[in-house]
């Protein structure tokens, strides 16, 4: 096991397929470090890799033969200044006015 500092905007399948070769070991990666798939990762942070069954040495060894770093999240700026909208944020008679 192996500690990875997280760039900015990677996710967790991010992580698992540049470690593992396959978007599957991001399961495994998460129950490891008590965190969910879905979980906002900061920049900066770390988490424990390891090897996994799903591990595809074709895929980590074409990754890192172009440099390839995946990152599809979103940037930290974004989450920390977002607005949440929709039905599920607004309340009666705040800002969600019954006419």
């Amino acid at each position: 096991m192996r500690s990875v500092l997280i760039k900015e905007r990677e996710t967790l399948f991010d992580i698992a397929i540049v470690n593992e070769g396959a978007p599957e070991a991001a399961l495994e990666y998460a129950f490891e470090n008590g965190i969910s798939i879905t979980d906002y990762l900061k920049s900066g942070d770390s988490i424990n890799v390891f090897e996994t069954a799903f591990y595809d040495d074709e895929v980590v060894k074409d990754l890192r033969a172009k440099d390839a770093k995946p990152a599809t999240g979103d940037t930290d700026d974004f989450i920390n200044n977002q607005l949440f909208e929709g039905i599920g944020y607004w309340y009666i008679n705040l800002d969600f006015v019954v006419s």
